[in-house]
């Protein structure tokens, strides 16, 4: 089996309420998805939300959008996955990572349309691929953004009361009103 296309595609999708941290430039609401066509006719997809404003852990490499993270995908993965064989993951993450420093969005839509395809082509779900059914729920954090201080209460509020027991709280611009919300 060999992949016969890979095609990209970029979606803007408004957020739900508006929301922000210190270093965010741009809204939220872009997304970008890849497509990859084996040769069989088999389809995966894989999606990831490009953030030009984040760059990697300490700042390292540079943000995406969906506009670069297409172009990462055609003109320097797609030939590794045209080489390899799509079910050697492991082998294309050594390729690309290779070739390829940071771009972590555009290298996980594609791994997640490779899982996606793998799956499909089997018959199986996803997680059965990466070890099988390993727990009835994944606990989650909810994350404030910066937010007036009664607002950012509120919606932690009904966040707990949904069953959610961590918080990821955004801040930096007020070092006093952060230290009064925390």
């Amino acid at each position: 089996m060999r992949l016969a296309r890979v095609e990209t595609f970029q979606l803007r999708v408004p957020p739900v309420k508006d929301f922000r941290w210190q270093s965010l430039l741009e809204p939220l609401g872009s997304y970008f998805v890849v497509k990859l066509t084996a040769d069989d006719g088999t389809v995966g997809y894989g999606e990831t939300v490009p953030i030009k404003d984040w760059g990697g852990d300490h700042g390292r490499q540079y943000g995406e959008t969906p506009v670069t993270a297409a172009h990462v995908v055609h003109e320097h993965l797609a030939p590794i996955l045209a080489s390899e064989h799509p079910f050697d993951v492991g082998r294309l993450h050594e390729r690309w990572d290779a070739h390829v420093v940071g771009h972590p969005y555009a290298k996980a839509a594609v791994d997640v349309a490779l899982y996606d395809l793998a799956g499909r082509k089997l018959g199986v779900p996803v997680h059965r691929l990466l070890g099988g059914w390993q727990r009835e729920r994944v606990p989650i954090a909810h994350m404030l953004g910066i937010l007036p201080i009664d607002e950012a209460v509120a919606e932690a509020s009904e966040a707990a009361g949904e069953g959610v027991a961590a918080f990821q709280v955004k801040g930096g611009r007020d070092p006093e009103r952060d230290e009064e919300l925390i």
